[in-house]
């Protein structure tokens, strides 16, 4: 979709194909699609009718194996115009399928052993603006693992078809607040925990846009992340993705809404009957003696503050003062003064 120079150039059914268009026994090892973001070796690529990336082959024409082992696709920005900021969207992102072609059911297409990303943001790919699916896996020949990477505003985030990756099942995230994400997976795995940025595309599927950290599942198959490079508030919507030794990885957790814990207090006082207590918007008097005020984001942590009230209204005094006095005496009681014209 672009040139070197950054500028849009108009693209047809796919950007970069891996595979046979003939029927020639073909192999593809140790391919390598972009590189290192920092060296300026990533790609640009959308408006594809397609996908931006496809691993296959022309099942028409192929009537013999096609293998395609140990490619990595790093470092590519795909669906985004990273310098003019704008969508350039794609049907998918990255296809990768493994199939037996009509007329030669003993030929096949292997996609094994691929890595969409790598270990750290340098090689990560950005995916974008896919009117269909970010990442489409297809048949069970498939073998992708997918690190670091960063999707945002695609219809899909992460799709199989017909158990690609041995159908990795993605972990489940149980807990999340500002101070710990957890859940579970398989034992060993490494779950990298992002957080579904929506903010300009609010209706796209739950997808990895920020990435928080990872961490590996224990021998009980949980895990805890509670360190992340920024503070959390409340309110994120986070995800994960798991990826095991084979490796292949699963596609995206469910998304999980991040809380921010309350603090609890309670307030405990004694007035008079005739008196009254104003806290927030609430007014406690003897008619309304308790309840529950919330002061929100006014803890130490910044999170809501729920203080529970109960005021003890002591009953008035009621009693009766007589007494004798000259008719140039008076007696004050409280406020009052009484005297010979107010007795």
């Amino acid at each position: 979709g672009c040139t070197p120079e950054g500028e849009m150039q108009t693209t047809g059914n796919r950007g970069i194909a891996i595979g046979s268009y003939s029927n020639i026994p073909h192999t593809t090892t140790d391919l390598t699609i972009g590189g290192s973001r920092a060296l300026g070796e990533g790609n640009i690529i959308g408006n594809c009718s397609t996908a931006a990336i496809y691993s296959g082959a022309n099942e028409n024409n192929n009537t013999t194996d096609t293998i395609v082992f140990g490619a990595v696709i790093a470092g590519n920005t795909i669906g985004w115009h990273p310098i003019l900021e704008t969508a350039m969207p794609n049907q998918s992102g990255v296809w990768i399928y493994h199939s037996t072609f009509p007329g030669a059911p003993n030929s096949e297409l292997y996609s094994e052993q691929i890595t969409i990303g790598g270990p750290d943001a340098d090689r990560g790919n950005i995916i974008a603006h896919s009117d269909g699916t970010a990442v489409f896996l297809e048949d069970d020949g498939v073998r992708v693992s997918m690190r670091r990477n960063r999707f945002f505003c695609n219809e899909n985030g992460i799709v199989f078809l017909e158990s690609p990756n041995f159908q990795k099942a993605p972990p489940v995230i149980q807990e999340a607040d500002i101070f710990h994400i957890s859940g579970t997976s398989l034992p060993g795995d490494t779950v990298e925990v992002l957080i579904n940025d929506t903010t300009s595309c609010p209706t796209a599927g739950c997808q990895g846009s920020i990435f928080l950290g990872e961490v590996i599942a224990d021998d009980n198959g949980e895990w805890d992340l509670g360190s992340f490079p920024f503070p959390l508030f409340g309110g994120e919507q986070v995800t994960a993705i798991a990826t095991n030794n084979h490796p292949v990885s699963s596609p995206f957790a469910a998304c999980k809404t991040v809380i921010c814990p309350e603090s609890f207090a309670d307030l405990n006082a004694t007035r008079c009957a005739n008196d009254s207590l104003v806290l927030q918007d609430q007014v406690f008097t003897v008619d309304h003696p308790s309840g529950e005020v919330v002061l929100a984001d006014s803890s130490a942590i910044g999170c809501d503050s729920i203080i529970s009230v109960n005021i003890n209204f002591l009953p008035l005094g009621v009693g009766n003062f007589s007494g004798t006095y000259r008719s140039n005496e008076s007696i004050s009681i409280g406020n009052t003064t009484f005297d010979t014209d107010f007795p």
